[in-house]
């Protein structure tokens, strides 16, 4: 659906605030601009609920992450909610996922004599990063080892869970949301229960909103049930191996 045909459905099978006039403009109470901006506020909750919304490598700008000599952290962009695997370009292998606590340095990693002494220099070996870590700051990525000479330029690949890359407009009516066609019947759905419990509207509608909202919440915990489902593996074994390490 486009954003136009949102506004439309929005305005005729919940608000009703849609009568055309024979001369001058429309009976709209409420704007244009104030429904898209619902509506995205409906899709970035779709997104973060459900997980839904996946981009890989060069699908978008900000899932790819170029390595620099001797520079271990990386900035991820604000849209991304969860990096669910990264892997080299240059292979066909994610890297590990580990915590901060896997991969820190201690003197104890290295089998250091001086473990207790902590004015004792230890330095890590850069090279080929086989972990990676999201958890050592907000909006941040570790790669361990640190990438040396050999690894700079070399991109990863980020295969992420991310809200839309831009947002809906009332200026841009041909646009459509980024989420699945099947859940576009939601955004209207919540921009009605957003616009019907603004405190200028009576109360008799403000039980409609109420009710809109349960609906919003129903249908969501649906969605992410369905995705859960569409994504679910199941373990498989074989004798001598793990079903899928290829043995």
């Amino acid at each position: 659906m486009t954003v136009e045909e949102l506004l439309d459905q929005c305005r005729r099978d919940y608000l009703d605030d849609y009568t055309e006039m024979v001369s001058g403009s429309d009976d709209q109470l409420f704007r244009d601009s104030s429904l898209v901006r619902w509506f995205n506020e409906a899709e970035r909750k779709i997104c973060r609920e459900t997980l839904g919304l996946v981009s890989i490598g060069a699908d978008t700008a900000f899932t790819q992450i170029t390595l620099a000599t001797g520079v271990s952290d990386y900035a991820v962009d604000p849209r991304i909610i969860r990096i669910l695997s990264a892997r080299p370009s240059d292979t066909v292998y994610d890297l590990s996922r580990a915590t901060y606590n896997n991969i820190r340095e201690t003197q104890a990693r290295y089998g250091s004599q001086d473990y207790f002494d902590v004015n004792s220099a230890q330095t890590a070996t850069p090279g080929r990063p086989s972990w990676y870590a999201t958890d050592v700051a907000t909006n941040k990525i570790r790669f361990f080892p640190t990438p040396s000479s050999v690894e700079n330029a070399l991109v990863i690949n980020l295969r992420a869970a991310h809200y839309p890359a831009t947002k809906m407009s009332a200026d841009s009516l041909s646009a459509s949301p980024e989420i699945p066609e099947q859940y576009h019947h939601l955004l209207p759905l919540y921009a009605a229960a957003k616009a019907l419990s603004s405190p200028n509207v009576d109360s008799e509608l403000r039980s409609a909103a109420r009710a809109f909202a349960q609906d919003f919440t129903a249908e969501l915990r649906d969605v992410r049930r369905g995705v859960l489902l569409e994504n679910m593996a199941y373990p498989g074994f074989k004798f001598g191996g793990w079903a899928n390490d290829g043995s």
